[in-house]
């Protein structure tokens, strides 16, 4: 729905890039488990060859990521 592309992967984390336009102007997320067995996402903003944090979620539960980055850009991840 958003168009995600640029996936990659770590041990712990996972990030992509997407083509829509967010609210909070990101263009690519990181989800990274901590070790609280919670997640820490991360919204940022690709400004020429430089990646700025435009807003972060901390100490999440599965269940709640959908929702918590639709709240975060304002964009639909499914129908």
């Amino acid at each position: 729905m958003i168009g995600a592309n640029s996936f990659s992967g770590g041990p712990d984390s996972l990030s992509f890039r997407f083509k829509a336009k967010a609210k909070n102007k990101a263009k690519a997320i990181v989800i990274t488990l901590n070790g609280r067995d919670l997640y820490d996402v991360r919204f940022v903003a690709i400004r020429g060859f430089e990646a700025v944090d435009v807003g972060r979620v901390e100490d999440i539960y599965c269940d709640m990521l959908k929702a918590e980055i639709e709240d975060a850009t304002g964009l639909m991840l499914s129908l």
